[in-house]
Formats: structure tokens, C-alpha cells, sequence
């Protein structure tokens, strides 16, 4: 999924830019695609983070479960929860505006989705598990939501294609990397595999919120 999006992304940043317009006065949309994707990087940098995290939860769960002394194939069930009230929580997000520049409510967003999970990767308690990943669930689609508005303020329309295209492949890249990093921890404990790569994506997303 990263390489196809990342081979999307490759393709669109060779296409040549559109003619300048006597009329046009934005001077960002006449700069080379390079330089406005580099000014794009902050929102691919998350995305990299969020993948993560969602692949840590994804592939973290079922062992999380077995764990606690309950069926693996609950994981279904709860992350059918977490899709029910990412829905809520990316419609609450949409509904109103929000304080502050819209990257760092994406870093906000995810903190506060790592932080939500935390219960679940340190409570072996079938209760604990369903209720954390439910609670995530509500930061989920508006860190997703606020990452691609941060990247389609940085970046003038005809350059959406390409830098969507890099989001997409980062979170993938993301997301496909913490399934190793899980499965690599997992001799040390269903539990210490799940809080582990989750604490680093906290501490990342807090970091982010730092004002530049």
C-alpha cells in the first residue's frame, strides 16, 4: 500500500506545472513542486506517526486480549466500536472550529488517541481493553481529518495530487512498520509490545505540538 501511493506520489512530482497566469499573484503555486512538497513535510511526518499508531493497535490488540484471559476474536468487535466513534468524533470535529493551527490539532488529536489507548496496553482487563479502544476512537478521524487540511493549506491545488499521494504512502509506510516492531516485542509480552511502540508515538505527538 506505501509503495503503491509512494510510486503515485513520484509519478505526479514529475508532471510539469501549469502555465503562470498574468492574473495569478500567488507566488507559492510558481515555485518548483520540490520545494513545495519539502514545505508539505511536516503532514506526511505525522502521517508516518499515525500510521504507526494505527498499526500498533490493529496488530497489538488480539495478543492484548489472549492476554487478558479473553477470545482474540473480540478485536473485531472493539475495533468495530472504534470505527463507530471515529465517526462521531470526525463529525463533533467538523462541526465547529477549533483553536489553534490546524497541524497542531492534528498532533493533539493523535496524543490524545495514544493516551486514550494507554489503559488498554497496561490493564490486563477485558473491560479496560473495550473502553480504551472505544474512547480512541473519538480522536481517530479528526487527526486524520486535520493532517490532510494542514497539507492542503501548505500546498497550492495543483499540487494536491502529489503530496496526497506521499500522506498516504507515509501513513501506510507507517502503519506497515509497527506490525514488525509488535511482532518483534512480543517475546517480551503481549502488553510491553502494545505500550512500548505507543508511548514512542506519544511522546512524538506531544513533541509536535511544540510551537516551531
Amino acid at each position: 500500500m506505501a509503495a503503491l501511493a509512494a510510486t503515485a506520489a513520484l509519478a505526479s512530482a514529475r508532471l510539469p506545472a501549469p502555465p503562470s497566469r498574468p492574473d495569478d499573484a500567488r507566488p507559492a503555486e510558481r515555485a518548483p513542486r520540490r520545494v513545495l512538497l519539502r514545505a508539505a513535510v511536516p503532514s506526511p511526518a505525522l502521517g508516518v506517526v499515525g500510521g504507526f499508531a494505527g498499526g500498533v493497535l490493529d496488530t497489538a490488540i488480539p495478543p492484548a486480549l489472549d492476554t487478558s484471559g479473553s477470545a482474540a476474536s473480540l478485536a473485531g468487535v472493539l475495533l468495530t466500536g472504534y470505527s463507530i466513534t471515529s465517526l462521531l468524533g470526525g463529525l463533533a470535529y467538523g462541526l465547529r472550529r477549533w483553536p489553534g493551527r490546524i497541524h497542531r490539532q492534528a498532533a493533539i488529536c493523535l496524543a490524545l488517541l495514544c493516551a486514550a489507548l494507554l489503559p488498554a496496553a497496561l490493564v490486563p482487563s477485558l473491560p479496560v481493553i473495550a473502553v480504551s479502544v472505544v474512547a480512541a476512537g473519538l480522536f481517530a478521524a479528526p487527526q486524520i481529518t486535520a493532517r490532510a487540511l494542514t497539507l492542503q493549506r501548505d500546498l497550492p491545488e495543483f499540487a494536491w495530487s502529489a503530496g496526497f499521494s506521499s500522506l498516504y504512502a507515509a501513513n501506510g509506510a507507517g502503519y506497515g512498520l509497527a506490525g514488525f516492531v509488535v511482532a518483534a516485542m512480543l517475546p517480551l509480552g503481549a502488553h510491553i509490545a502494545f505500550a512500548g511502540p505507543l508511548l514512542l508515538c506519544l511522546l512524538i505527538a506531544l513533541f509536535a505540538t511544540l510551537p516551531s
